[in-house]
């Protein structure tokens, strides 16, 4: 069975540090659900770990209903390290 889409996928993120993907890949756009309370959300470029190249840095205390263009690639990983309080989606391929 093939499947009907290919390309872009989604994860849904939260108040807590994740990997988005454990292999390569590439960032396309973080949209906020509800407002990050204490910071920046930074995204590296590592499987397992916010260490290593940081690709990516959003503005301070990022709003709910946000949507963030960031494209860029991750030559390892896609970690996403979250401030305090709030949760939305991270697209990426």
């Amino acid at each position: 069975m093939s499947e009907s889409f290919q390309g872009q996928t989604y994860t849904p993120w939260g108040a807590v540090n994740q990997t988005i993907k454990g292999r390569a890949g590439r960032v396309a756009k973080v949209l906020v659900n509800a407002t990050v309370t204490a910071g920046n959300l930074t995204i590296y470029d590592n499987p397992s770990a916010a260490s290593g190249p940081i690709v990516w840095v959003s503005p301070p205390t990022p709003a709910a209903g946000t949507i963030l263009p960031v494209d860029m690639p991750c030559q390892t990983g896609i970690f996403l390290q979250v401030p305090g309080t709030g949760n939305g989606i991270i697209i990426w391929s």
